[in-house]
């Protein structure tokens, strides 16, 4: 079967949309996947069994208008790739449509004129995360445009598929019945849950203590909690022996960075920190596997409430213990009994947290065995059936 994937992100580094695509070429499936270009990629290549193919765009960080006229002009990039792409020869029965945006979906309209199914992979909703990032108001102009939007991209779409419950019952309450849409979550992959099988190493109180966080760096995910935190227990000598790192998403992350590469060094962290480049997801593990402690420190809002980071599922797998945020889509799947979790934004009681870590060699080994046990109810194998099954129902 001939199987397109659009997504406005460095596919490579999408872990999400790697796991979709590689388990279809796995089962011998033609896997074109088009995407962005970080800048020195090839425009196409072939990996592990999937076909790639770059427009040339990349990601930036801006404001709302900078990502609407980047949506805009990656959405007419992807319209003539993929009609390129189809009358080379490719005739797809399905095309697997990644937001944001939604409205991406009508890239395929060719396609669909031609027979093919369209699924529309709902990553975040977009309205909450413009809500996040932005302070744009519930029933402001743009959040209604947003969800119109989506309505319509859910209505042109054959079937819908939410990365959580929370995504499911927000879309299924505004865009479409909730009978059109399947969750399947994000999963570590098998190099994460290899790790499962063995003994959980102990987090070291000698040498260094290695503290690390890895993701998007903007205001919304508190990064500056963690830091202030770290340089309480790094200037109190609680932690003298600490190592900090951070490892953003993309390269050159914006004024946010900036800031907080001010406030490492105001919070007297710069002689053990490293700000490190982005890492490729297969190479994720190994970086993992060699920290002591994870940090995700969001500030509760509409979005990062309901946002769940796979970052945590593969912190988990790997057997390392994370000190999170106290937010709602966490304590849904994981819980305190897991995770070291804290009251967003508190300073103080994000420090007892990793200091907890670094002298409780037990009390981490237990939290990272229950983890792990709860890990298990979202795995890869559950939510890959859920998935093949979909393209069954769409194939025939």
């Amino acid at each position: 079967m001939n199987m397109a994937m659009i997504v406005h992100a460095y596919y490579l580094k999408d872990a999400r949309v790697r796991r979709y695509a590689e388990l279809l070429a796995e089962k011998s499936n033609n896997v074109d996947v088009l995407c962005l270009n970080e800048g020195s990629e090839p425009n196409s290549e072939t990996v592990n069994g999937v076909n790639i193919h770059r427009v040339g765009i990349a990601r930036l960080r801006g404001g709302k208008l900078s990502y609407v006229a980047e949506y805009l002009s990656s959405f007419v990039m992807f319209l003539l790739k993929l009609t390129a792409l189809t009358f080379k020869g490719n005739r797809y029965q399905i095309v697997h449509v990644h937001n944001m945006p939604n409205f991406l979906v009508y890239a395929a309209v060719p396609q669909k004129l031609m027979g093919a199914k369209i699924i529309l992979d709902i990553h975040d909703p977009m309205a909450e995360v413009f809500q996040s990032k932005y302070g744009v108001g519930e029933d402001g102009t743009l959040s209604k445009v947003l969800r119109f939007e989506e309505k319509i991209s859910a209505w042109f779409a054959d079937a819908l598929i939410a990365a959580n419950h929370a995504f499911k019952d927000i879309v299924g309450s505004r865009a479409c019945s909730e009978d059109k849409i399947s969750v399947v979550m994000n999963a570590p992959n098998e190099a994460f849950t290899k790790y499962a099988s063995q003994p959980i190493r102990e987090s070291t109180t000698h040498n260094d203590f290695h503290v690390n966080y890895i993701g998007t760096l903007a205001e919304r995910y508190g990064v500056d909690i963690g830091i202030e935190a770290l340089g309480k227990l790094y200037r109190d000598g609680k932690i003298p022996n600490l190592r900090f790192t951070i490892i953003p998403k993309i390269m050159n992350e914006g004024d946010y960075q900036d800031y907080l590469v001010r406030r490492i060094a105001e919070c007297g962290l710069s002689d053990c920190f490293e700000l490190l480049d982005p890492v490729p997801h297969a190479d994720m593990p190994s970086v993992i596997e060699g920290i002591d402690l994870s940090l995700y420190t969001p500030l509760p809002d509409v979005h990062m409430d309901i946002a769940l980071s796979l970052k945590i599922p593969e912190i988990i797998a790997i057997g390392r213990p994370a000190v999170t945020s106290r937010i709602e889509v966490l304590e849904r799947y994981f819980g305190d009994e897991s995770l070291f979790m804290f009251e967003p934004g508190n300073v103080e009681e994000c420090a007892e947290q990793i200091l907890r870590v670094y002298s409780d060699k037990q009390e981490v080994a237990r939290r990272a065995k229950i983890a792990r046990d709860r890990l298990e109810q979202i795995s890869w194998d559950k939510q890959s059936d859920t998935y093949l099954g979909l393209i069954d129902r769409l194939a025939a």
